[in-house]
């Protein structure tokens, strides 16, 4: 058999129904619509019933295939479809008898049978209907001659599509039995559109179940990491504690050197407390339990407080830091308080691992495309390591250089200004050479023209 559509062009004509059976003899089918196909009663809201079910233009399937066999076998056709109708087009998800294919929806005989969901439309011979004659698959090879369909109909009473029989030669009558068996095949192809929509459906509800044990093997597995962590970088400055207490207690100590050691107490029990406040916060920053408030931020004006306040910091005092803002920088969508955290704490870094003074330098411009904006702090410091960098922005990571120096540091405000940059939407990064200074950067996305970005 050639490879032909269902199709039809609309006709009118009068209509006679034979029990549930609607008989086709030369007068309309439905009125034609302004596109040239049936108006549907409720059309949209049959469509958005289609459209839930998730059939169209889904792959080959067996089970539809075997439908088509059946109602081929029950009405003793050569021809059998499954079809959907959807907005413009019909939808052919099985056939028996030639190939699938689609073809538009006012070319379609099944574009007609589900003006009716209660009714089985049969047209008994094509070709006798002044309105049909002249149809491709009519006037042409195939010459069809019969069709007959039954509604494909949901619980709501929506006709989605058909099962359908096609013959070459007229028929002078779809028989109830006919009918009913065509209605029954229709029923299966629901049930089966249903079936293959819930099995969808529980695959994507395993799917997110399995994301979602993913995720919290992840907050278990980041739990378990973070108090080791905690608990490594506790031991050293707890044990220096307990040591120098020691001391206090049991020796008979000048009062300078209690002072002395008192101080040191002092100084681990700050890194402890600072330790902890940033372990909760990273905890918060991570678990998106903390509140970002973004608005459009200029950044000139934040950038000109933070290096304002190192210029008279005595930690930097062997250090000239320097700003320079692009002309024309559009605002960012940020929450000012946390990128105002990121940049104090690149200039802590740029002065703590540059401990022989120097420039650092602070710069802010947009990108190439304009769509984000990218702040740098450059140090002439100690630099990191190609090995360093690929962990520097990870929870407690420590570079070997700093090591080597003495350089004190918790391992986590990087790890934060990652998690703040990333939550904005934009990217952090480092480059750097050991012993040459490094760069640490970061993008923000440009506040909208409305909000102040850039035109």
């Amino acid at each position: 058999m050639d490879d032909a559509p269902d199709a039809l062009t609309p006709p009118d004509s009068t209509e006679g129904r034979v029990g549930m059976v609607t008989r086709h003899s030369g007068a309309t089918l439905a009125a034609p619509g302004a596109r040239g196909y049936p108006v549907v009663p409720r059309d949209k809201e049959r469509l958005d019933a289609l459209y839930e079910y998730g059939i169209l233009d889904t792959p080959e399937d067996p089970a539809f295939n075997d439908l088509a066999r059946i109602a081929a076998t029950l009405c003793s056709a050569p021809l059998a479809m499954v079809n959907l109708v959807d907005h413009e087009r019909q939808f052919m998800k099985a056939a028996y008898g030639f190939a699938r294919r689609d073809v538009p929806r006012e070319l379609s005989f099944c574009a007609h049978a589900i003006v009716d969901p209660s009714r089985v439309l049969a047209i008994p011979d094509l070709a006798a209907d002044a309105r049909f004659d002249s149809h491709p698959i009519v006037a042409d090879a195939p010459h069809l001659r019969f069709y007959a369909a039954a509604p494909i109909v949901t619980d709501d009473g929506f006709a989605i599509g058909t099962v359908c029989v096609m013959d070459v030669a007229p028929r002078p009558d779809l028989t109830a039995d006919d009918a009913e068996a065509l209605r029954a095949v229709a029923r299966q192809a629901m049930a089966l559109i249903e079936l293959r929509r819930d099995r969808a459906m529980v695959r994507k509800a395993n799917l997110r179940l399995e994301e979602t044990n993913a995720r919290l093997e992840d907050v278990s597995r980041r739990k378990t990491e973070i108090i080791s962590d905690v608990s490594h970088e506790f031991r050293t400055p707890l044990t220096t504690i307990l040591g120098y207490a020691e001391l206090i207690r049991d020796e008979d100590l000048d009062p300078g050197e209690t002072r002395e050691f008192a101080d040191d107490i002092v100084r681990d029990v700050q890194r402890l407390t600072r330790m902890m406040e940033n372990v909760l916060d990273l905890e918060r920053l991570e678990a998106r339990a903390t509140a970002f408030r973004p608005v459009s931020v200029e950044l000139p004006s934040l950038l000109e407080d933070e290096v304002a306040r190192w210029e008279v910091d005595e930690a930097a005092a062997d250090h000239a830091v320097s700003l320079s803002v692009k002309i024309g920088l559009p605002c960012v969508l940020a929450d000012a308080d946390r990128v105002a955290q990121v940049v104090r704490n690149f200039l802590a870094n740029a002065v703590k691992y540059s401990p022989d003074g120097g420039a650092i330098d602070v710069r802010a411009e947009p990108t190439a495309d304009g769509r984000f904006v990218r702040v740098s702090v450059t140090d002439h410091g100690i630099g990191i390591s190609t090995e360093g960098q690929a962990r520097i922005f990870e929870r407690f990571a420590r570079t070997q250089e700093a090591i080597a120096r003495g350089i004190r540091g918790t391992g986590l405000g990087l790890a934060i200004c990652r998690q703040i940059v990333e939550l904005h939407g934009g990217t952090i990064g480092v480059e750097s050479l050991a012993g040459c200074g490094s760069t640490f950067w970061f993008t923000l996305p440009a506040a909208p023209p409305a909000l102040g970005g850039a035109p």
